[in-house]
């Protein structure tokens, strides 16, 4: 991976660049009024702008596939070693995309004020970006051509943004397999729920009519937002763990069971088995 450019070097370039145009975008955000859709709105550029960078890495991932087949024909190692191996190279450079991005944004939107916060926001982007990686990584094990592969990483990955508060407030969502049971294995529902309740917990806004109250930012995730706060933030972070763990499994066992799952593929796609 470190010996690729365009693996992971040219990704981090990539999502600092992102970074700076959201920070210069929504610069001094504010706890105006009109801050309050605004914060939504940087959320869901970052749910819904970075986290599709994750889908860059597909064409690199189909590479190291290849050699995979070839390395476990020869005895070298089975699935479990090679998804622990591939986790383990790449988290030096998620950690960096993370801490380089979070930073950068935080800094300029001016989010809640305080490290912790700040720590915050960059684990839940790392665990987004895992996440979403290894989805695609799970798409691209199952379809081995990189065209269908790639319309079917972005499909999977635009399937777990949209029942999220990206699009619109959980609550509102129709119940049946959007709300149940979408929105509970959506890591876009679980990053998008914890970065607001981090930036908004403690915070006053200003109310739309001068001289009102400020408004409580606590009422403004559950008016507004519709999101429940009868559980912290950091179980959201759990559930963004949890989440990785089974895509993580999930690709262990695509994987291993590649030549039956692949079969009805390479009848449509006669070249993919190459």
């Amino acid at each position: 991976m470190s010996r690729d450019l365009g693996y992971y070097w040219l990704r981090i370039v990539f999502y600092s660049l992102v970074a700076l145009s959201t920070g210069s975008l929504e610069f001094d955000i504010g706890t105006s009024s009109d801050s309050v859709i605004a914060r939504g709105k940087v959320v869901a550029f970052i749910y819904g702008i970075m986290i599709f960078l994750s889908v860059s890495g597909l064409p690199f991932f189909l590479d190291e596939i290849k050699v995979f087949k070839g390395e476990t024909l020869a005895g070298y190692y089975g699935e479990p070693a090679y998804v622990l191996s591939n986790f383990l190279s790449s988290l030096p450079f998620t950690i960096v995309i993370s801490l380089s991005s979070g930073s950068i944004i935080y800094s300029l939107v001016k989010f809640h004020p305080g490290f912790s916060h700040l720590l915050y926001f960059c684990i839940n982007l790392f665990f987004c970006i895992s996440v979403s990686e290894a989805s695609v990584f799970v798409t691209a094990s199952l379809v081995s051509n990189p065209l269908p592969s790639m319309g079917a990483a972005i499909g999977v990955t635009m399937l777990n943004l949209m029942p999220s508060n990206v699009f619109r407030p959980l609550p509102e969502l129709p119940k049946i397999f959007w709300r149940y049971p979408l929105s509970y294995i959506s890591f876009a529902a679980w990053g998008t729920q914890g970065n607001l309740k981090n930036d908004m917990i403690g915070l006053e806004f200003d109310a739309v009519v001068p001289g009102e109250a400020k408004i409580k930012g606590e009422a403004i995730l559950q008016d507004t937002y519709g999101i429940d706060l009868q559980y912290s933030k950091w179980w959201d972070v759990v559930a963004l763990f949890c989440l990785l763990l089974c895509y993580r499994l999930l690709l262990v066992i695509a994987l291993r069971c590649k030549q039956r799952i692949s079969s009805p593929f390479r009848r449509i796609y006669p070249t993919s088995g190459r």
